[in-house]
């Protein structure tokens, strides 16, 4: 963790705007529970995109999407993603980093989604961390050698 106990991200600064374009094709998701699951596969997603991972992200759009706008699509959510857990947001802190006119009904279920999955994504992201070794168990216990 840096900072004030987010998930780092390597290549986030925090600066450059979530790219809501790309987002938007969310909108061509037969059902809500299949926005849930693009942004499922985008959390995977995190440390590189397969082709697997993105063919199966078109896949929950319906095929309505190309290879390069599902591919757009997963990096845009998981910036949103990082960005939410790194800042604690809840939902509508995270349709408060989207553009003031993006579309109203999608903002909405992308900050409730994010922010249902914002404390197990940050557990995941913590447990992948590399860091010092800790002292999980103590025995105090002395063996006294009798003669």
């Amino acid at each position: 963790m840096e900072g004030g106990g987010g998930a780092a991200h390597a290549g986030w600064t925090g600066e450059e705007p979530v790219d809501a374009e790309a987002l938007e094709v969310l909108l061509q998701a037969p059902s809500k529970a299949q926005v849930n699951e693009v942004f499922l596969l985008a959390f995977r997603a995190r440390h590189g995109q397969t082709d697997a991972l993105v063919e199966k992200a078109a896949s929950k759009l319906g095929g309505a999407a190309s290879k390069e706008e599902t591919v757009r699509l997963l990096r845009a959510a998981n910036q949103l993603i990082m960005r939410a857990v790194y800042l604690s947001l809840d939902a509508e802190g995270v349709v408060g980093l989207l553009p003031s006119d993006f579309h109203q009904a999608l903002g909405g279920l992308i900050g409730t989604i994010v922010a249902h999955h914002a404390s197990e994504w940050r557990e995941l992201i913590i447990a992948s961390q590399v860091s010092e070794p800790r002292l999980l168990d103590m025995n105090w216990r002395g063996d006294v050698k009798a003669a």
